[in-house]
């Protein structure tokens, strides 16, 4: 029995979905599913997950910070802006997702957003990176 047992908890995804597979209901199986998924950079599947939770549970900003990542990792900016917007609705103390939002909208060239949210997390305690600061600086144009 435990050998047979023992093929269920190969590997960090194997013990989520089979969670999952018998709690279908429980949104921390999803959410940690997403979780696995997004470390092995399975982002359609880890979005996939994050939703399931989301669905379950659509108060956890955490997760919507996650399935964010996810998204942004994937190349999908405005629904990892959308999701990281969300986790500060829910979390206005969440300083990683204003970081993360920042970033977001360096790369579709919004600075002066950046620059926002960037002051936000930083205000929040969050360190930025400095080679994020020292893009943010030199593309963004000069008070006048």
């Amino acid at each position: 029995m435990t050998v047979r047992r023992n093929g269920d908890y190969r590997s960090e995804l194997a013990i989520w979905q089979n969670t999952v597979d018998k709690c279908p209901d429980e949104w921390r199986a999803w959410h940690n599913l997403g979780d696995a998924h997004s470390r092995k950079g399975g982002y359609s599947e880890a979005i996939r997950s994050y939703d399931r939770a989301i669905d379950l549970n659509p108060k956890l900003a955490r997760t919507y910070r996650n399935r964010g990542v996810a998204h942004s990792r994937s190349g999908s900016h405005d629904r990892a802006i959308r999701d990281y917007t969300t986790t500060i609705a829910l979390d206005p103390k969440f300083a990683k997702a204003y970081y993360n939002r920042a970033v977001m909208h360096f790369h579709q060239g919004d600075y002066k957003s950046a620059s926002a949210d960037l002051a936000a997390a930083q205000a929040l305690g969050h360190k930025a990176k400095p080679e994020f600061l020292t893009a943010l600086r030199r593309a963004s144009p000069p008070p006048p």
